[in-house]
């Protein structure tokens, strides 16, 4: 099992990379261009800023099909993936994650294999 989950920001929220490191400093996190790459026991997440231009139409069709809330903003996404886990032995791991990153107020996040808020 993959894991992916998309973090939206509602409008009117910020995040950037420096707080998102902060909160993710039990881990073994390393900045790269676009992100943060989280090591864990040779396993690797990957948390990546998007902002590409096809972000704002993917996210309002995700606001008409799903329940993702429209007070969020359109143009932006933090992505977090994680290669197949296929034993799970990291899904705690990615849970724990998520958890420190919504301890950022207004932030929603929202499962893409499963297209639900968490």
């Amino acid at each position: 099992m993959p894991y992916r989950s998309f973090i939206f920001l509602k409008k009117n929220s910020e995040l950037s990379l420096d707080s998102l490191s902060k909160s993710l400093r039990d881990w073994n996190t390393t900045e790269v261009k676009d992100g943060l790459i989280i090591n864990v026991r040779g396993y690797v997440f990957r948390i990546t800023i998007n902002n590409q231009p096809h972000v704002a139409n993917e996210t309002l069709e995700l606001i008409k099909s799903t329940d993702l809330p429209g007070n969020i903003k359109t143009d932006l996404r933090i992505e977090i993936s994680g290669e197949d886990d296929y034993d799970m032995e990291f899904f705690n791991d990615y849970l724990l994650i998520l958890e420190k990153i919504s301890e950022n107020n207004g932030l929603v996040i929202f499962n893409s294999i499963s297209n639900e808020v968490m």
